[in-house]
């Protein structure tokens, strides 16, 4: 009985002992799951304020905090939203190349909405500082595809502008047709397109692109449609259709920067045509002091050949003349560029520029200055500079906070590559540049040989008292056989095409018979 009764007390004390060690493993889970529980409404409501200041357009305060919170993982689930809200915050403060690393993170993580708004700004953005980084991106993710309505044309505008700065003209030529009529990029779009056709020697394509920005009903000096002009009469002229290309090239008013370029591709046409009377009105103007600063080397060269097909060889002496003053300096100092140890092409050139010291022959500087991609470069590393200058004059605590130093760091590691890409455009230019005035410098020396040999041709029938006669200058007369490897249209090198047309090679006999 006694051993029944302590059974009894044992198994109460048994099970009263774990009944308090349940009870205090229940509290400890409660106590565990309510501190979670609390954990998440502070997150929540911490992540509410940030966005609440954003909509109040408190843009400082609110990519502080939206920076502390998208280091957390605690709000993994709501990532996308945090991150390109902070892109907006630092948008709307100017800081371009901090949102597009903002909203490049959310379409790397595939949230169909939010991936579908980063790309509209990333859009914005790049039409603004022109990153061909971003446009690359943009076009691996099938960006264009996943916008609507004015943000889709803008992609596929910077997609087709992209696609051409590598060369790849049939895939810019797709994305430039995508376009739509009733965008804003319309016109230049089509410009673009026409551009790229003419690269693929597709005329008929190529014209057709720049007459839907003639049909149009705009200001004679409009840039765009003076541009199509251009390229229309370009495109005649690469067909050899010389009459329609003048036609075209005499409609470019004088007022528009495609003035001087007229002048000089129109000459050329005009050769073509045998009309050298007409061919040498041009050159009163292209070789005025007005233009002196103007990179033309084949104009003066181009100007002693019709000197010599009318047998004025003194006139076609002091052209020779004046291009070995001009560019025997300009050659040397390309050389001596290219041959320094220095690579800071970019601050040299821009010194150059502005007249403060360089190294630059002025009309070197200024004609790589209007290179496509060139230009891109340096409108994106001013962009860089500008958003420097606008960190530094945000208040302290905002630089010393954690998006602060991200920003900073994050615009000087761009500035560092953008300046080493764009030194090593300059040098390419400078290559070319090199290259193309060891060319002319020989065709100088081989028409001085051709000056002696008229000059002594004349004389020749001078002395054995052969009737000279007066000398004919008959236009239109197709003279395609005085000239060989010479007045092809040769690659473009990008938006400016200033004497692209004239690489030519004198091989050929005078007209004075």
């Amino acid at each position: 009985m006694k051993f029944q009764l302590y059974c009894i007390v044992f198994f109460l004390l048994f099970s009263s002992q774990q009944g308090v060690s349940q009870s205090k493993k229940s509290y400890k889970y409660s106590s565990k799951r309510a501190s979670t529980v609390r954990k998440k409404v502070r997150a929540n409501i911490q992540l509410l304020r940030a966005l609440e200041l954003i909509k109040k357009q408190d843009y400082q305060e609110g990519s502080k905090q939206l920076f502390s919170i998208s280091q957390s993982s605690r709000y993994k689930n709501r990532r996308s939203e945090i991150r390109y809200q902070l892109g907006v915050a630092l948008l709307r403060m100017g800081l371009l190349s901090s949102a597009s690393f903002q909203f490049l993170s959310v379409v790397k993580r595939g949230n169909r909405h939010y991936t579908r708004l980063s790309l509209e700004r990333l859009s914005e953005i790049a039409a603004r500082v022109g990153n061909e980084q971003i446009i690359q991106f943009a076009i691996q993710q099938g960006g264009a595809r996943k916008v609507k309505g004015k943000y889709r044309d803008a992609l596929y505008f910077q997609f087709g502008k992209y696609e051409m700065n590598k060369r790849s003209y049939r895939k810019a030529a797709s994305y430039l047709n995508r376009v739509s009529f009733s965008s804003t990029v319309y016109d230049k779009a089509m410009y673009n397109l026409g551009l790229s056709y003419a690269e693929q020697r597709k005329n008929r394509e190529a014209v057709r692109a720049f007459s839907k920005i003639l049909s149009k009903n705009k200001k004679i000096t409009d840039q765009v449609r003076v541009a199509a002009l251009m390229g229309t009469a370009r495109v005649y002229y690469q067909a050899k259709k010389w009459d329609l290309a003048i036609r075209y090239y005499r409609q470019i008013p004088r007022d528009t920067s495609f003035w001087h370029d007229m002048l000089f591709e129109n000459s050329w046409a005009l050769l073509r045509a045998g009309k050298f009377r007409s061919a040498l009105n041009g050159f009163q103007t292209l070789h005025s002091d007005y233009y002196d600063d103007v990179y033309q080397p084949g104009s003066l060269l181009l100007r002693a050949i019709i000197y010599m097909y009318i047998c004025k060889y003194d006139e076609m002496e002091k052209m020779l003349t004046l291009f070995k003053r001009t560019y025997s300096p300009v050659h040397g100092r390309v050389r001596g560029i290219l041959s320094s140890s220095s690579s800071l092409y970019y601050s040299k050139l821009l010194r150059s520029l502005k007249g403060d010291g360089g190294d630059f022959p002025m009309v070197i500087a200024q004609r790589i200055y209007r290179e496509g991609d060139f230009n891109w470069l340096h409108m994106y590393i001013e962009s860089l500079q500008s958003e420097r200058n606008t960190i530094k004059r945000l208040p302290y605590s905002w630089r010393a906070s954690k998006a602060g130093q991200y920003a900073l760091r994050l615009v000087d590691e761009n500035l560092r590559k953008s300046q080493r890409q764009v030194n090593q455009v300059i040098r390419r230019h400078l290559s070319f540049f090199q290259k193309e005035l060891n060319d002319f410098v020989n065709q100088e020396k081989y028409l001085r040989y051709e000056s002696l040999r008229g000059k002594r041709e004349q004389l020749k029938k001078k002395i054995t008292a052969k009737h000279l006669g007066s000398v004919q200058i008959i236009e239109g007369t197709s003279r395609d056989f005085f000239v060989q490897n010479g007045f092809e249209f040769y690659p473009f090198r990008g938006e400016y095409w200033l004497d692209e047309l004239g690489n030519y090679h004198y091989v050929g006999t005078q007209s004075c018979r």
